[in-house]
């Protein structure tokens, strides 16, 4: 799976949190998951369940925490796929 198909799953995850779909140019791989995107900690929980149903990752073991930007995700999902 390519960096820009996970970037596209990552973003229907974010309007089902948000309500609405972010513009793609902005889901870089630098911006921040809390700062710039403001996804709080039930934001988080929410994402965190996203990505183990969208992707089938489990991330029992992962304190998402770490996770400082989205490219911090993206390279997890790849890793984990």
């Amino acid at each position: 799976m390519s960096e820009q198909e996970i970037i596209i799953k990552l973003n229907d995850i974010f309007e089902a949190i948000n309500g609405e779909k972010l513009p793609t140019e902005q889901l870089v791989p630098s911006i921040r998951l809390k700062e710039d995107l403001g996804i709080n900690s039930i934001g988080l929980i929410y994402f965190v369940v996203g990505i183990e149903e969208t992707f089938g990752i489990k991330m029992d073991n992962v304190s998402f925490n770490t996770f400082a930007t989205l490219g911090d995700v993206i390279n997890f999902i790849k890793e984990n796929l």
